[in-house]
């Protein structure tokens, strides 16, 4: 005889909070763990960004993070966010992602793409060599 399962209490789940939620019995309660202090926000220096040994300097500074993504990239971006920028739900699928050269599907939503410029690549392979 084949049994059915009543699957009805799972339309009447509430979630919760995990402070809302109480030990159970069985177990004791989990110790607390201390909050970490805060750390104090300040605005980063580009000297924060090298160390004074660093054979490229231009590799930590931040206003050169655009020369070193490749402009195939920032072209599929830049599309993407004028088409939602317009209010287009449909923003993402307006990307011409077939002329995205080198572009590969590897898997069911997986994707492989060039990302970073040939010279960041290899100024940074000098930079940790």
């Amino acid at each position: 005889k084949t049994r059915m399962v009543d699957y009805s209490k799972w339309d009447k789940l509430q979630i919760s909070d995990e402070e809302d939620a109480k030990p159970s019995p069985s177990r004791p309660p989990a110790p607390v763990q201390p909050k970490a202090p805060a750390i104090p926000k300040r605005r980063l220096h580009p000297s924060d960004y090298h160390p004074e040994r660093s054979l490229n300097k231009e590799l930590f500074e931040p206003l050169n993070c655009r020369r070193w993504v490749r402009p195939e990239l920032l072209d599929v971006i830049s599309k993407w966010q004028s088409a939602k920028n317009t209010g287009d739900e449909n923003a993402f699928k307006s990307v011409d992602l077939d002329g995205f050269e080198g572009f590969q599907v590897e898997a069911p939503g997986i994707f492989s793409f060039p990302a970073l410029t040939d010279e960041f690549c290899e100024l940074l392979l000098k930079e940790v060599q």
